[in-house]
């Protein structure tokens, strides 16, 4: 059995005489009328004009809300990277300043105490740049 049943023989003739007549009929009518210019430019025009003024919104708000969406991930991710660098640079410092310290090497407790003493009093001193504000940001 078959999913669509056969188009009954007398559709299939009024469907085959209709074509015929268009097709027939098609090149007397249009020789007989005049020619009729629609102004398709204009439309075109009218629809892009029209597209542009719903659309743009829509774009600026979309725009708009991945902004939102991902301005606190950027600033995360560029105030890590500056505190970062920041604690690598005073660390190389206070290796370099502290006599017996070495990158590498393994540090005895006194040794590793002025190291972070070295290092905290450099970051504090802002050599390196504001490390106070990303610490004690309420301070005055």
């Amino acid at each position: 059995m078959t999913r669509f049943p056969a188009a009954r023989p007398r559709a299939r003739v009024s469907l085959t005489a209709c074509l015929a007549t268009c097709l027939v009929a098609s090149p007397a009518l249009a020789a007989a009328a005049p020619a009729v210019v629609l102004p398709w430019g204009e439309w075109v025009v009218a629809f892009a004009t029209t597209a542009q003024a719903v659309l743009m919104p829509l774009l600026v708000a979309l725009a708009t809300g991945l902004i939102a969406r991902f301005a606190p991930l950027l600033s995360y991710v560029l105030s890590k990277s500056v505190v970062e660098g920041m604690v690598r640079r005073v660390t190389d410092y206070a290796l370099n300043a502290v006599s017996g310290a070495a990158k590498g090497q393994v540090l005895t407790v006194p040794v590793g105490s002025a190291v972070i003493a070295a290092a905290v009093q450099c970051s504090m001193t802002q050599k390196f740049g504001s490390f106070r504000n990303f610490i004690a940001p309420m301070e005055p």
